[in-house]
């Protein structure tokens, strides 16, 4: 990951006014285990004027989806749950594609009550830059959901951080 391009991101986000929780590795990192991570996982709250505004900022910064669609297209909620059904999407995929080394992944369905877990976010600062992070009981529960190898493993680290 590019440093310099995660900020950018975060900032176009935090510019744009977009409500969108950090819900991956980098929250792992923000809740106090430092580890490597190749994308940022963004929760974007799922409405359509959130979703205009961060799609937009993404967007302009040079983000594009991976897949052959508009980015707009994202807004779309029908379309969204034809992704999850036919093609089993989790998370839809945007990349700069003049500097590759960052991924954004943004869930396609809200895994939990946005409002609420936005309430609880903590804020954690990038240069300066607010970043909100999904709470700890939250992203437990995420990556105990997920079950992939990674994510189990941040979880009994993050178990025993929290037991000592």
């Amino acid at each position: 990951m590019n440093p310099q391009q995660t900020r950018r991101i975060f900032e176009a986000l935090h510019r744009a006014n977009a409500r969108y929780l950090v819900v991956g590795g980098i929250a792992v990192i923000a809740h106090g285990f430092v580890r490597l991570t190749k994308d940022i996982d963004i929760e974007l709250q799922l409405t359509p004027e959130n979703v205009n505004r961060g799609m937009g900022a993404l967007s302009a910064i040079g983000y594009r989806p991976l897949i052959p669609v508009d980015p707009r297209d994202f807004g779309n909620e029908a379309l969204r749950s034809q992704w999850a059904v036919e093609k089993n999407m989790i998370v839809f995929q945007m990349l700069d594609f003049d500097d590759t080394r960052t991924r954004i992944d943004i869930f396609i369905r809200e895994p939990f009550d946005f409002d609420r877990e936005y309430e609880r976010a903590l804020w954690d600062d990038l240069e300066g830059v607010p970043v909100p992070v999904v709470a700890l009981d939250q992203l437990r529960a995420m990556k105990l959901h997920s079950g992939r190898p990674q994510d189990l493993i941040d979880l009994h680290t993050l178990d025993e951080m929290n037991d000592a």
